[in-house]
């Protein structure tokens, strides 16, 4: 089994707990509140923190492998996983438009891994540009 919380599904992180609903609060802690590091997640007895810690399991990060900047102010962020997103400004808005070339046939997937590649470009993009009002929303 892959030791990144980030790649587990819920019914996968539920399995690692030691209860069902451990499962949930991993996600949450993960999805929603963008928590890295494991002993941070306090909800969760003491004793499941040090044992996914032991057993080897961590939350990885998004990992860019190429950033392209463009004279127009776009950038183009390429990721590990052949997933791909442009920063477009314009005079009052951002656009950022996020695609994969891997697992496209696999629609219900597809659209969980974008929305959650979405979720974490979003975090990415405001600490890289300081963006305090940037949302999924």
């Amino acid at each position: 089994m892959n030791k990144n919380l980030k790649s587990l599904t819920l019914k996968q992180l539920s399995k690692i707990g030691e209860k069902p609903y451990n499962g949930i609060q991993i996600y949450r802690w993960i999805w929603k509140r963008g928590e890295e590091n494991i002993n941070n997640f306090t909800d969760i007895s003491k004793n499941l923190r040090n044992k996914l810690i032991q057993e080897g399991y961590f939350v990885g990060k998004i990992k860019e492998v190429n950033r392209i900047y463009s004279s127009d102010g776009s950038i183009k962020f390429v990721f590990e996983d052949g997933y791909e997103a442009v920063y477009m400004p314009d005079n009052d808005r951002i656009t950022v438009c996020v695609w994969g070339l891997k697992e496209i046939y696999i629609f219900g997937k597809l659209l969980i891994k974008f929305y959650k590649l979405v979720k974490l470009l979003i975090k990415e993009l405001r600490m890289l540009f300081l963006w305090e009002w940037v949302s999924l929303y």
